[in-house]
């Protein structure tokens, strides 16, 4: 790169901007704590305009920096949907890194900055008139494909891949032997494991705290994963406060073992999924608890072939290191 860079990416409560060197080295980071949910909320994007706005100021008056040393700023995630920025329509999978940058919006917004703003469009799985016939083919992404994108530039092997985003929503992203994403699945998990633990009878067996990774007990998770196989997700997670009153009372073994018995639904829903896609290996990004949780239930299936996990952000952010590519595959670097 000639000219530094800022890639800016922005979640429904997180706002989070790098600012990279010339040879693609960060150099500064800026976060602020808004995001579109102050959009659905305040019924503008006010807010979110100004969170962008003071990151891109902070990162260029840190470093000494004016508005004429970027050579560009680019943008994914949610600051690209109808309560963002700018709305950019989702294009339809399969697409690769090089589809995306041909989708790339370049918009001025002047209350922002006045310099153009790259903006990356999301994924859909399916195109068409969706009803009720065939509402499930159709899933959405905004900002879990420029991860995507990070993570085949490291570990495609030439074969089917399945990589999955834990989060509030866990993600998974299925990808081609040609490196294109062709389709999407998205849960909840991670909003029910909160609902459970902090909004249900539930509360009191695992004293409303989730499991910190040093606290993951695999055994625990597998048999919360084995009853909720057996019975599904409401029968088995009551039976966590049985647990909890008859025979343990470590509240965080009982928390584990809820754990268990929500991540049973992602992988019941994926293998559904997957069938006729096929996998030659699956890719869990992050090292939390959950994503060690899913980790290893996906290998207790033994339908997901090898499972492994990658910790995602070194010294890039994925999200930048995936903005990279698709700005790289489409010369704007």
């Amino acid at each position: 790169m000639e000219k530094f860079l800022i890639a800016i990416d922005a979640g429904t409560t997180n706002t989070r901007a790098a600012l990279l060197d010339q040879e693609g080295k960060l150099i500064g980071l800026q976060k602020a704590a808004v995001g579109v949910r102050n959009t659905a909320i305040d019924g503008d994007n006010h807010k979110l305009r100004e969170a962008v706005k003071g990151c891109i100021k902070a990162l260029l008056t840190n470093r000494g920096l004016l508005m004429a040393d970027l050579g560009g700023i680019v943008a994914s995630g949610m600051i690209t949907s109808n309560v963002g920025l700018v709305e950019v329509p989702h294009i339809c999978a399969p697409a690769d890194a090089k589809t995306l940058a041909e989708n790339v919006r370049a918009i001025t917004l002047p209350e922002v900055c006045d310099c153009p703003i790259w903006f990356i469009p999301g994924i859909k799985s399916a195109q068409g008139p969706i009803g009720l016939d065939n509402f499930e083919d159709m899933d959405i992404m905004r900002g879990e494909e420029v991860e995507s994108v990070a993570v085949i530039a490291q570990l495609h092997r030439g074969e089917p891949m399945l990589l999955v985003l834990p989060g509030s929503h866990t993600k998974f992203v299925a990808v081609d032997r040609a490196r294109q994403i062709t389709g999407s699945l998205t849960t909840i998990a991670g909003e029910l494991l909160s609902a459970i633990t902090q909004d249900t009878i539930l509360a009191d067996a695992v004293g409303r705290q989730f499991v910190a990774p040093g606290d993951y007990d695999p055994e625990l998770m597998a048999a919360g994963y084995k009853e909720a196989e057996k019975y599904g997700l409401g029968r088995a997670a009551f039976l966590g406060r049985i647990l909890n009153q008859f025979a343990i009372k470590d509240k965080i073994k009982i928390a584990n073992y809820i754990l268990g018995t929500v991540i049973q639904g992602d992988v019941q829903a994926a293998e559904q999924w997957l069938k006729g896609r096929g996998t030659g290996h699956t890719v869990v990004c992050g090292t939390g608890t959950m994503s060690r949780a899913l980790a290893d239930a996906l290998a207790m299936d033994g339908g997901f072939g090898e499972v492994a996990m990658f910790d995602g952000d070194g010294e890039l952010p994925l999200s930048t290191m995936g903005a990279l590519e698709i700005l790289r595959q489409g010369n704007y670097i």
